[in-house]
């Protein structure tokens, strides 16, 4: 709910830019990662458009596997050579390790982040979603990637949930995040 996003914006920090700032200091987190979401290409027909938006978030991990939201961005577009190198140097400028990001963008979106070499591919975890009642990760029958998964979208979206509910996902300030966080409200889980 809108309240259970609201409760998780409970960091000091008014906006990402206090966030990161925060995490250099030695100490505060155990890894930072990030993870990026490939914009698609929905035919909108109020607008008689297509529109695309990737969004990139930035964890901070703690030591008890908390998560701290450190940044968050959306782009718009489907130039996905360009977003990929501003998702790396936010990544890279953020001190992240592991970077993840959905199969939907196919083998090519995913090697625009190879580009750089500071991105390891052997960090770079490609997750494509698979249908309930299979195993929560595997290895898929075609691997396009040494670090491509195959991940129960059900399972993950519960996880997701139950992290927000139970305050294991915190988040900057609730002005500065709505718009993003938002998205979620889209989402729902239908038991079966």
């Amino acid at each position: 709910t809108q309240a259970d996003l609201q409760a998780m914006c409970c960091l000091p920090f008014r906006d990402s830019r206090e966030a990161l700032a925060n995490a250099k200091k030695p100490g505060t987190y155990r890894f930072i990662v990030s993870g990026c979401d490939w914009g698609g290409s929905d035919y909108q027909m109020a607008r008689q458009a297509k529109t695309s938006y990737t969004v990139h978030v930035i964890l901070g991990v703690k030591g008890d596997g908390n998560m701290d939201i450190l940044y968050m961005k959306r782009h718009s577009g489907r130039v996905y050579d360009e977003i990929a190198s501003l998702i790396v140097a936010e990544h890279i400028k953020a001190g992240g390790t592991a970077i993840g990001s959905d199969y939907g963008g196919g083998y090519a979106y995913n090697t625009f982040l190879h580009r750089d070499a500071r991105v390891d591919p052997t960090k770079h975890f490609v997750w494509e979603y698979q249908a309930p009642y299979t195993a929560i990760v595997k290895k898929p029958q075609f691997q396009q990637f040494p670090t491509h998964f195959m991940l129960n979208k059900t399972e993950s979206i519960t996880q997701l949930f139950e992290g927000i509910k139970k305050g294991r996902i915190r988040c900057f300030q609730w002005g500065e995040a709505q718009g993003l966080l938002s998205d979620i409200l889209n989402s729902f889980r239908v038991h079966a």
